[in-house]
């Protein structure tokens, strides 16, 4: 009985170093997901600078000019001062996106028993890798996601109008909100990566990081727009950011479906009959065979 308790205990904890080393790593992708996000829209702003670097750089030209003379810098802080309230208001559009799919995916999981996120993220993953084919040029089967998302853009654009020309940083964040909603494939692989999240939070903070990330090549556009649209449009550019997309979305995917497998192992285990193969019998019956002799002796012994 000694050895068998003792074996079990092992087992027991073996299964919660396991679990331990699940929940760690389950801590450490949480933490590393704004980097992640954030980095994701950075490799993805290539294509934003192809399919809305020209709204960015319209929106320099939409700009009626300051009403007294001014010198180069104060030109310049104002068209800069236009395009950050500009890519404000986008992101503020994507972080209410981010809210809505993170209460999704938070209902999502709670009625499944809480075994649909990495589900989930085998999605991120998998768009991640169609992004990185996107963005590549090899396969464009965003475009047919995108498409579906234009029944709502038809819905908002005229919206736009309004807002021209814009001769205020307010109509600047306004006119950035309403294009925060135009159909693009990299911001609804940023939702698929939020919906994983698992609260209204995070959702949105995550995309406060995936637009954060796009920022640069956004706000850059309006000022380098020929310098910037030649680097998005080279092959090679285009080429190296999609290798990592499709790189980072394989390990998604990879990672994930290694955890699912693992837990699953320890769910599915059945402790009695695992006590029952790890059992000496050889021990056992040798202890019940001495205890056996013991007895026939005493009884004789009386006898």
């Amino acid at each position: 009985m000694r050895i068998k308790n003792h074996k079990k205990s092992q087992i027991h904890k073996k299964i919660n170093f396991a679990n331990s080393a699940l929940f760690m790593l389950t801590d450490i992708t949480t933490n590393i997901n704004f980097i992640t996000a954030f980095s994701i829209g950075f490799l993805g702003s290539l294509h934003c600078v192809g399919m809305c670097g020209g709204i960015s750089g319209a929106l320099a030209t939409a700009m009626t000019p300051p009403t007294s003379p001014s010198g180069t810098l104060i030109n310049t802080l104002r068209k800069l001062s236009f395009q950050l309230f500009y890519s404000s208001g986008r992101i503020g559009s994507y972080m209410v996106a981010g809210a809505l799919v993170g209460g999704a995916g938070a209902a999502i999981d709670h009625l499944s028993g809480g075994h649909s996120i990495s589900m989930l993220r085998i999605l991120s993953g998998v768009m991640m890798i169609l992004l990185g084919f996107y963005i590549s040029g090899w396969w464009m089967a965003l475009a047919k996601l995108e498409r579906l998302g234009s029944v709502i853009w038809k819905r908002i654009r005229p919206l736009t109008r309004s807002l021209m020309p814009v001769n205020s940083v307010w109509k600047a964040l306004a006119l950035g909100a309403l294009w925060g909603w135009l159909p693009c494939g990299l911001v609804y692989s940023g939702l698929v990566w939020s919906m994983t999240s698992g609260n209204i939070v995070d959702g949105a903070l995550l995309m406060l990081f995936f637009g954060l990330g796009t920022m640069p090549a956004m706000v850059g556009i309006g000022f380098f727009s020929s310098i910037l649209a030649d680097f998005a449009r080279s092959k090679t550019t285009r080429s190296v950011a999609g290798i990592l997309m499709i790189i980072y979305g394989s390990w998604t995917i990879w990672g994930n479906v290694s955890i699912d497998h693992s837990q699953m192992d320890h769910s599915q285990m059945d402790h009695s009959q695992m006590d029952h193969s790890q059992m000496d019998h050889s021990q056992m019956n040798h202890g019940n065979t001495n205890q056996s002799h013991t007895n026939q002796n005493h009884i004789s012994h009386d006898k």
